[in-house]
């Protein structure tokens, strides 16, 4: 029988590990890491583009979701492996010397590393924000591209204001 909140149970041809994209230790039940899968019905890979990046060295795909399984084997999807942007900034906002911050994806032979482009409103080192980000999430979302200190002016903004996800390919 499925939880609450459970996406699903592993169905028959398909293979499925949780893997710490920091370590590639393979995670175990109530372990939240990236979700990969394999089957012989899955895509070895896009036409005419390298998708090296998108399997793992046993052939399994990385899925870009945060996941975890319980005791059950039930499966929870709990966010895009991606998408964690908005928390990162959240936090570094509430740092006293923090004006603007923009949390960026910087393409690294690894896939793309977090990285944070801050404004400064008062002296702080790029070690006190990495600190102050990373003993406030897990793992699989810390800061690993460093800090970027940059002029207010430098960072693009949507009309809500919010810093560019784009900006990546800038620096």
């Amino acid at each position: 029988m499925l939880k609450p909140t459970c996406v699903g149970k592993p169905i028959e041809g398909f293979f499925y590990k949780i893997v710490d994209p920091a370590t590639d230790k393979i995670c175990g039940p109530n372990e939240s890491g990236e979700l990969c899968i394999k089957s012989r019905f899955c895509i070895s890979g896009y036409y005419n583009l390298d998708s090296s990046d998108r399997f793992d060295s046993d052939g399994f795909l990385k899925t870009g979701d945060v996941a975890y399984y319980d005791e059950d084997h039930c499966f929870y999807i709990v966010e895009l492996v991606t998408n964690c942007g908005v928390l990162l900034e959240g936090i570094l906002y509430e740092h006293p010397a923090v004006k603007v911050a923009c949390i960026i994806g910087i393409i690294s032979a690894d896939g793309d590393t977090v990285t944070a482009v801050v404004v400064k409103k008062a002296e702080v080192s790029e070690e006190e924000l990495v600190k102050w980000v990373n003993d406030r999430v897990d793992d699989i979302k810390k800061i690993r591209g460093g800090v970027i200190f940059v002029e207010n002016s430098i960072i693009p903004y949507t009309f809500e204001k919010y810093g560019l996800e784009r900006l990546g390919g800038s620096f």
